[in-house]
């Protein structure tokens, strides 16, 4: 069952949420989901205390205390920077190369978010 998350200011949901169980045999085993409202919601990246490896988390890896107020959802990356040959953007400049073929979460600098494909969506 899909759960309202925090709403707009004309009351409507920015995201649902849910929780599965997708092996009856195991039920132990959960996949939570979500799904947010591209209009009306901003992603930012935030560095984590460890990861990724010599970068500065200039925030300390917390939401600013001013972003609160809307924030919609936080998600940790569940995921070491060695354990994947992909890389990402940070502020126009790149941490790690993008790789042709492979696939992009992209936050432009309007801070929406969109899908791509590796090197052809860098700049």
């Amino acid at each position: 069952m899909w759960a309202a998350g925090r709403t707009d200011s004309g009351g409507v949901p920015l995201s649902y949420t849910a929780v599965f169980e997708p092996d009856p045999e195991h039920r132990s085993v959960v996949a939570g989901v979500v799904l947010i409202r591209a209009h009306g919601t901003a992603a930012h990246l935030m560095y984590g205390t460890q990861e990724p490896a010599g970068a500065s988390a200039p925030s300390g890896a917390q939401v600013p205390e001013a972003d609160v107020p809307t924030l919609v959802a936080v998600f940790n990356s569940g995921f070491k920077a060695k354990d994947f040959d992909g890389g990402y953007y940070r502020n126009g400049a790149p941490v790690r190369p993008l790789l042709n073929g492979q696939a992009s979460a992209v936050i432009d600098d309007l801070a929406t978010w969109r899908w791509g494909s590796g090197a052809a969506i860098s700049r």
